[in-house]
């Protein structure tokens, strides 16, 4: 069965080496399960595994795998949870030249036939052999040992692609798994740390215990942190990071709070957004306040919540940003010495948008209420009238007095023209209290 499954001799694409293979894995492990790896990147082969009491063989036989007979059962598990033309995105990310591109040349070097049909295997197929391996307990099997641990680590990020499968992947202790393969260098590090995104992206961080919570933190600020992470490494270590620091994890979400905020400049737009969304997040953490507390930090959020027709998600990120920390009054500071922060909130208002107007009027009323007891400090003596002189020059009080005395006709509608809905109605308090306050 190796020598058919190296040479490649078999009529069925290796479909017909298989149950040979799995016959010998009793007696000789090692070899059987080097014929199954062989055969096991054709779509037939991986197709034909998942029939019958196949896979529940290899499970099994995984389960007291060790060295390089775990290798090969690695390796399986990887090879089924993944399609060729995924496999060849793989192999072609980061490349100077396209998937396109390299299938021209061979057909200009006459190394392809032109006419030669494309090996189908859509996402469908994929899902249902991921859930197969993981209702199998293939996960379990998977971790046991470690042994093989940079095709472990690829096997767990690539079942982790299926949302329905991550709870099941953590029960068999595939995220402990990923956490401890996170500390491997090089591309087994990575492929571990990745799969953790991948599987707190949607998992509920009061159902992980405390190792798992906190363990599994510092693995994903440095994946966010490593230039060399792909876009898509960071914008889902991102949003793992950002789950968890809505809860417990803030604490430790915290400490790398520079790399996520360097992360804010990224080239890529969904990575822009996912740091500022994880930055809100991690307010109203010390660290955070210590963040907005700095002009020439405010500057960035001030021009992200002002570019909310360019990127309404970002904008609106940035603007929850602002709502949440302008309480405070070295924020204030901060938000002051910037010129077009009042002119921002007055746009955001204007926007019509009730996401945005909300944030806009609750980053005011922080701004211009609460200020008749200071703390105690020059920079803040004469921090309320600025304020409201700033607010004055930019408009602002004119557009809550409008707001104020014209509230019905804004909800409702007036003149023919609809108006914002009762979405709308706690604004017109809001700006009542604001006002109260001059």
């Amino acid at each position: 069965a190796v020598i058919l499954a190296k040479v490649g001799v078999s009529g069925g694409g290796g479909v017909d080496v298989v149950d040979n293979a799995l016959e010998s894995l009793d007696t000789e492990g090692r070899r059987g399960v080097e014929a199954v790896m062989l055969c096991s990147g054709g779509t037939k082969v991986k197709d034909y595994l998942c029939k019958g009491k196949r896979l529940t063989k290899l499970v099994d036989f995984g389960l007291k795998a060790e060295g390089v007979e775990k290798y090969g059962f690695a390796v399986i598990i990887c090879n089924l949870c993944v399609s060729v033309e995924d496999l060849r995105r793989e192999a072609f990310r980061d490349k100077e030249f396209s998937e396109e591109q390299y299938d021209k040349l061979l057909e200009m070097s006459k190394q392809k036939d032109p006419n030669e049909e494309k090996e189908m295997d859509p996402e469908a197929n994929v899902l249902k052999r991921i859930r197969k391996v993981v209702q199998l307990n293939g996960v379990r099997s998977l971790v046991k040992n470690l042994d093989g641990g940079e095709m472990i680590a690829t096997a767990l990020c690539r079942m982790s692609i299926d949302q329905e499968s991550r709870g099941s992947i953590i029960q068999q202790g595939g995220l402990t798994a990923a956490i401890q393969l996170s500390s491997l260098e090089g591309k087994a590090g990575k492929s571990a740390a990745h799969a953790l995104a991948k599987l707190l992206v949607t998992t509920d961080p009061a159902m992980l215990r405390s190792e798992q919570l906190f363990g599994a933190i510092k693995p994903l600020i440095k994946l966010v942190d490593d230039h060399e992470s792909s876009s898509l490494q960071c914008f889902e270590a991102l949003l793992s990071l950002t789950n968890l620091a809505g809860g417990e994890g803030k604490g430790s979400v915290a400490q790398g709070i520079r790399s996520v905020a360097y992360a804010m400049f990224s080239d890529h737009d969904l990575v822009r957004r996912a740091a500022t969304e994880c930055m809100s997040n991690l307010l109203p953490h010390e660290k955070a306040l210590e963040h907005f507390s700095i002009a020439e930090k405010m500057r960035i959020w001030i021009t992200f919540a002002r570019d909310f027709k360019g990127d309404f998600e970002t904008a609106r990120a940035a603007a929850g940003g602002l709502a949440m920390s302008l309480h405070e009054h070295p924020v204030k500071l901060s938000f002051i010495a910037c010129d077009d922060g009042f002119t921002t909130l007055r746009e955001l208002i204007e926007s019509g948008n009730l996401e945005l107007m909300h944030r806009a009027f609750v980053a005011l009323k922080c701004l211009l209420t609460d200020n008749d007891v200071l703390p105690d400090g020059v920079d803040y003596a004469d921090l309320k009238p600025r304020l409201e002189v700033a607010a004055e020059e930019t408009r602002v009080y004119d557009v809550l007095e409008a707001f104020f005395k014209n509230g019905d006709a804004i909800v409702n509608g007036s003149g023919g023209k609809g108006g914002l809905g009762e979405g709308a109605r706690p604004f017109i308090e809001m700006a009542g209290e604001i006002l109260n306050c001059k």
